[in-house]
């Protein structure tokens, strides 16, 4: 039995249709093999009281964890000295162009101040404002000064924290169970959770399947729909035109004169 060659016109039909089946069923395999499907994965790292200070149970979390929390200051891993900070935990004051009446520790507010609490040399500070008594103007007024009292490291870090239910599901899901994926990015509090038994956990994104900007910013909607629906286009284009090919092939003597 002779086997067609390539330039069989049988074996190119065959080809050819295995190939517009093919295409006329993109939109299913397409969804099996999921092409472009961008996957976050985050996951959580512990954060407990140590004595008088809080820290993350593991010595060496990873570097996307980021600071304990945005509203603890000097908790983060960037060489910041925070000499201010340790002036006002020594006991000291800093100045600012703010006149109130007199109020001894009050709402640090009223400095527009980015944090609400201060860990150095081991200890936990609340940001607070005290009128200075001797930067009295004409007016009565008194000039405020910022200072820290210190506080309990238990109720710093419960007061920072959020409960889940009050956060993404993704992030209170990572909280409770550790790794998790999303096929969606989530915004992931910059802060711990507490969760009901009474730890807390900070959660951060660990990885991402697609972090090109380019592919993300740009393609990420429109390639899926393209390899999606051109397929089945092309296919349905070949099948109207195939049955308008045909060869035609002489086979025989011609009589000359």
């Amino acid at each position: 039995m002779d086997i067609p060659g390539t330039n069989s016109p049988l074996l190119r039909d065959v080809l050819l249709r295995l190939l517009v089946l093919g295409l006329l069923t993109a939109p299913l395999w397409v969804t099996v093999v999921d092409i472009d499907e961008p996957t976050h994965t985050y996951d959580r790292t512990e954060v407990v009281v140590n004595d008088t200070r809080i820290e993350y149970a593991d010595r060496g979390p990873p570097a996307r964890a980021g600071p304990l929390s945005d509203d603890i200051k000097c908790t983060g891993y960037d060489p910041r000295a925070c000499a201010l900070e340790r002036h006002l935990a020594d006991g000291g004051s800093a100045p600012s162009r703010i006149y109130a009446t007199r109020v001894v520790g009050g709402d640090p507010s009223v400095l527009e101040a980015d944090y609400r609490y201060v860990q150095v040399e081991g200890a936990v500070y609340r940001a607070a404002a005290e009128s200075n008594t001797s930067a009295q103007r004409m007016n009565g007024l008194y000039r405020v000064d910022a200072t820290l009292e210190p506080v309990d490291a238990d109720i710093a870090l419960s007061d920072v924290s959020l409960e889940p239910d009050h956060v993404p599901s993704v992030v209170a899901k990572t909280a409770r169970g550790g790794p998790t994926t999303s096929e969606n990015e989530v915004d992931v509090p910059e802060t711990p959770i507490e969760l009901d038994d009474g730890t807390y956990y900070r959660v951060y994104l660990q990885s991402s399947s697609n972090e090109s900007p380019l592919i993300e910013n740009r393609f990420s909607g429109f390639l899926p729909l393209l390899i999606t629906f051109a397929p089945p286009f092309v296919g349905m284009y070949i099948l109207i035109r195939l049955p308008r090919q045909f060869e035609i092939s002489y086979v025989g003597n011609r009589n000359r004169d």
